[in-house]
C-alpha cells in the first residue's frame, strides 16, 4: 500500500510542538513537516535539530497560509487561534488545535464551521488531559441532563491565573485543599486559560460550554493534576478520572495533553481510525 505523506506546518514550538516535532522527525507520524514558528526563535531552532532535513523557520503565518501545505498543527495559544484560523481555514487547509479554549468566545465556533463548509477544510480537537469523551459524545446523541469536571490542582499550578489575579486570592501558605472557582466552562476557561482547555473540548462534545459545569479546587498536597468528569443522561451515569503527571518545564499543562496531540495526529494520518 502506498502511503500518502501529508505536508505540515507547526505553530508553536514549545513542549507540546516539540514533543509533536520529536514524532514527526522519527517517522511514528507519517507528516512531512515545512515549517515551524515560533515568537522564539531558540524554540524554533531546537525543533529544526530535530530533523535531518529541517523545517524552514517561517517568518509568519501569512506565508504558512500562502503555502502548499495539507495541516497546519497549532500548539501556541488561545490568542493565536483568533489570530489566524480563519485565514488559513479559507485556503482549505486542516487545522489541528490544541488551544480549544479559542471556541468558548462567543461567534467562534460557528465561525470556524461555516469557513470550513465553505473551503472544505477540516478542524481536529484532541482530547487534551481528559478521558471519556467518546462516551459524552456518545451520550450527547440522546438527553444530556448534566455534566461537569472537577479539577484538582497544585496551587503554583494556578499562579497567575486571570481569575486569581482579578479576585485577589492568596494561594501562598495554603494548608488543605480549596475550591476556588465554581461555574460553567466558559467562564472556567475566561479565568484559567492555561489550565482548564479540556473543560470546553468536554462542552463542546456534550451538552455545550454554557452548560458544562466546573470546579477547580487548589490542594497544595496534589502531586498530580486530576480531573474528574461526571455526566448523566438517558444512558444512564457516568465517572472518569484522569490523574496526570505534568509536562516536563510547564507545571500547568498535562503530559497527557501532548500525548493526545500526538494520537490525534496518528489517527489523522491513519487509514483505520478508532473512536
Amino acid at each position: 500500500m502506498l502511503l500518502i505523506i501529508m505536508d505540515a506546518a507547526l505553530v508553536g514550538c514549545g513542549f507540546i510542538g516539540t514533543l509533536i516535532a520529536k514524532h514527526i522527525s522519527t517517522g511514528e507520524i507519517p507528516l512531512r513537516l515545512r515549517y515551524a514558528l515560533d515568537r522564539n526563535p531558540e524554540k524554533v531552532e531546537r525543533v529544526q535539530a530535530l530533523f535531518d532535513k529541517a523545517p524552514a523557520a517561517a517568518e509568519s503565518i501569512d506565508e504558512i497560509a500562502d503555502s502548499d501545505v495539507k495541516l497546519v498543527i497549532e500548539a501556541a495559544s488561545i490568542e493565536a487561534v483568533h489570530s489566524f484560523a480563519k485565514p488559513i481555514l479559507s485556503t482549505g487547509k486542516d487545522m489541528m488545535i490544541m488551544s480549544v479554549g479559542a471556541f468558548a468566545t462567543p461567534g467562534v465556533y460557528k465561525t470556524v464551521e461555516e469557513i470550513c463548509l465553505r473551503s472544505g477544510a477540516q478542524v481536529y480537537l484532541p482530547s487534551g488531559a481528559v478521558g471519556g469523551l467518546d462516551a459524552v459524545s456518545a451520550a450527547s446523541v440522546g438527553r444530556l441532563e448534566f455534566v461537569e469536571q472537577r479539577t484538582i490542582k497544585h496551587p503554583r499550578s494556578l499562579e497567575g491565573a486571570p481569575y486569581i489575579e482579578n479576585n485577589k486570592i492568596n494561594l501562598e501558605g495554603l494548608k488543605e485543599a480549596r475550591e476556588i472557582f465554581s461555574g460553567t466552562a466558559i467562564e472556567a476557561i475566561t479565568g484559567f486559560p492555561a489550565n482548564v482547555n479540556v473543560a470546553v473540548t468536554l462542552g463542546l462534545a456534550g451538552i455545550g460550554v454554557m452548560e458544562t459545569q466546573v470546579k477547580i479546587i487548589a490542594d497544595p498536597s496534589a502531586s498530580r493534576n486530576i480531573h474528574e468528569i461526571r455526566a448523566k443522561g438517558d444512558f444512564g451515569e457516568l465517572t472518569f478520572r484522569t490523574e496526570n503527571l505534568p509536562a516536563p518545564d510547564n507545571p500547568s499543562t498535562s503530559l497527557l495533553a501532548a500525548l493526545s496531540a500526538v494520537a490525534m495526529l496518528k489517527k489523522i494520518t491513519s487509514p483505520i481510525k478508532i473512536g
